[in-house]
């Protein structure tokens, strides 16, 4: 008696095209979603850029920064830039020229080619200027009136903003 059961190969699948279609929409935004996080996002216009949270905010560049919190801070400045801190202990200045503060206080630096970094707990950071913010633990970040989270991979954001 010969069978009247087709091959499982020629049995045409509901599932195929869907997985399909998902494994495509899967692979697309997972490209999305590494060349957004290669490149960071981009902000232009007038604003700040401000936050808060726990973990790693460095800002670079030049323009006005200011940081507020509680942890290590790790500083660069340049010939023509305006350094204030207060409440930070002087730890050590490092062999590259950056200077490295402990315990809680606030600084603000004001010129080009500066770089301020705070590991620890960040209660205020606000940015104005050119340059670039890189945010990475958990904490929530302002440009003008969006409201966005800090990842626990990083946040890269390029900014030109003005006030």
């Amino acid at each position: 008696m010969a069978s009247t059961r087709t091959p499982h190969a020629l049995v045409a699948s509901p599932w195929r095209i869907p997985q399909a279609l998902l494994i495509t929409a899967l692979a697309a935004a997972l490209v999305a979603a590494s060349a957004s996080s290669a490149h960071g996002l981009r902000l232009t216009g007038r604003g700040q850029l401000c936050g808060s949270g726990s973990g790693t905010a460095r800002l670079e560049g030049s323009g006005t920064f200011y940081v507020r919190g509680t942890g290590v801070l790790t500083l660069r400045d340049s010939e023509d830039a305006a350094v204030e801190i207060q409440g930070f202990a002087f730890a050590r200045e490092l062999p590259s020229g950056f200077k490295v503060y402990r315990g809680s206080g606030w600084v603000r630096v004001s010129g080009n080619g500066a770089m301020v970094k705070l590991d620890g707990d960040i209660d205020q950071m606000c940015a104005c200027g050119g340059g670039s913010c890189y945010m990475r633990g958990d904490g929530r970040y302002r440009v003008r009136s969006r409201t966005r989270l800090w990842k626990q991979t990083g946040v890269y954001i390029r900014f030109d903003l003005t006030r």
